[in-house]
């Protein structure tokens, strides 16, 4: 190639290159994509993640709802037990009397700061703290260590303690006996029999000090207890929940 030829093709190179930039914008750098492995794994683990959470925020969903229902059958079954046997249930005021002889000028009381729980379940523990206090709802400390126990009973007449259960075990287990001079704490207390075994269906649950006159005690009126703890099934099959589970998972 000669020295015009060689001039000639590279004007021809240079005049080439403006015309390409005028067509495409030719970037300065290249940024070469990096390889994912295992995109697909890394998708499908994404999916069953959020399944997961998806059915655990639905089951506890459920469980709420489920567990708003079995309080309300159990208010109305209450109900249904007062109005059908409404002069055999006692008297809160009647099973004080009962416990403390007839005398109600005791200098110190109970306050608890739990409630039972509405329904409670058999052989499920629950705690119930509590303090004794004196007439103006003040803390107090007693002088000297006093037994305080848990007692079941009846809800209807004729009052008396429920202390075995049909198959004669100890009705009231945990530690239902606690010596304290200022604080109540029963932290765990379980019931081995079902209330719905009782004519009234349900019991009251009182707690007794040692000494009645010193100190007045305490009753929990109402205590239901179920036969087993509750679990999401009825509504899951109503609303059809593992289907849609498996649906989602085979998605």
């Amino acid at each position: 190639m000669n020295n015009s030829q060689e001039i000639q093709s590279t004007n021809s190179h240079r005049g080439f290159k403006p015309f390409i930039e005028s067509i495409i914008e030719i970037p300065d750098h290249i940024i070469v994509p990096k390889v994912i492995r295992n995109s697909k794994n890394s998708i499908e683990s994404t999916i069953e993640t959020k399944a997961h959470f998806f059915k655990q925020g639905l089951n506890a969903i459920l469980v709420t709802l489920e567990r708003k229902i079995e309080i309300e059958k159990t208010v109305v079954s209450i109900q249904n037990s007062k109005e059908t046997s409404k002069s055999l249930f006692v008297k809160i005021e009647n099973l004080f009397e009962y416990l403390c002889e007839g005398y109600m000028n005791q200098p110190y009381k109970l306050v608890f700061h739990d409630e039972l729980p509405f329904p409670a379940y058999k052989d499920k523990f629950f705690t119930l703290r509590g303090n004794i206090v004196d007439r103006n709802n003040k803390i107090i400390s007693l002088n000297e260590p006093m037994l305080f126990s848990a007692v079941l009973y009846e809800a209807n007449y004729p009052i008396k303690t429920i202390e075995r259960t049909k198959h004669n075990d100890k009705i009231l287990v945990g530690n239902s006996v606690v010596e304290t001079i200022n604080s109540i704490n029963f932290r765990r207390i379980a019931v081995k029999e079902v209330s719905s075994f009782h004519p009234s269906k349900m019991f009251n649950l009182a707690v007794v000090p040692e000494d009645m006159k010193l100190v007045q005690p305490f009753i929990f009126p109402g205590l239901v207890v179920k036969s087993s703890k509750l679990r999401p099934g009825e509504l899951r099959k109503k609303f059809k929940v593992d289907k849609l589970m498996k649906l989602i998972e085979n998605s």
